[in-house]
């Protein structure tokens, strides 16, 4: 805004002096000037006339424009600090991810030895790491590990044969509470041959 803009809104310099003061112009046309005290450099106290009215307007609004452009940068650099941290999360994210192993559940129908048979199939987990596969039977805490499906899997049967063999040939008194209950879950899922178990 410039003196001219002003002679426009108060064309008749003398009325403008009866009926207008610097703070009124700012509340009617300059809200948001008007709402902070200290970027308006004394306007208050000034006996206004156009022309007095409008230098020390522009300066003020010249001071105002250039705080707002100070606190834009601010935000901007602020918003800039805050894209490159969730850059960086979100590079985080993707590095945990790319490190965590592909599982799949797969159920075993059969142990691949004449001496056992599998009564109610078995559930167990593959997972696929970046070096190596991993297969368990969570419930039974039993495990193998090697570079390949078929391998890892066939691990786990010579574990769960051994595990068998080696529960169903101890009394249940002598067993703890969970290997008995081991035993319990083995008996539901496998059989020896010919019914002997």
């Amino acid at each position: 805004m410039n003196t001219k803009d002003l002679e426009e809104l108060f064309p008749d310099e003398e009325k403008a002096q009866e009926k207008i003061s610097g703070l009124y112009v700012l509340r009617s046309h300059f809200p948001e000037m008007y709402q902070h005290p200290e970027r308006r450099t004394g306007i208050d106290q000034w006996p206004l006339t156009v022309p007095g009215f409008a230098s020390v307007l522009i300066q003020s609004v010249g001071t105002y424009r250039t705080e707002h452009i100070g606190e834009l940068v601010q935000r901007i650099e602020n918003l800039e600090r805050r894209i490159g941290n969730l850059e960086k999360m979100i590079t985080e994210i993707k590095q945990a991810i790319s490190q965590r192993p592909t599982v799949k559940q797969v159920w075993l129908m059969d142990l691949s030895n004449d001496d056992f048979q599998i009564k109610a199939s078995i559930p167990i987990s593959i997972e696929e790491y970046e070096d190596e596969i991993l297969a368990t039977w969570p419930e039974l805490e039993l495990y193998s590990s090697a570079e390949t499906e078929t391998a890892a899997i066939m691990g786990l049967k010579r574990n769960i044969m051994e595990l068998f063999a080696e529960l169903v040939s101890m009394k249940d008194e002598s067993l703890g509470k969970l290997p008995k209950s081991w035993k319990r879950i083995l008996a539901h899922h496998i059989e020896r041959n010919h019914g002997q178990t």
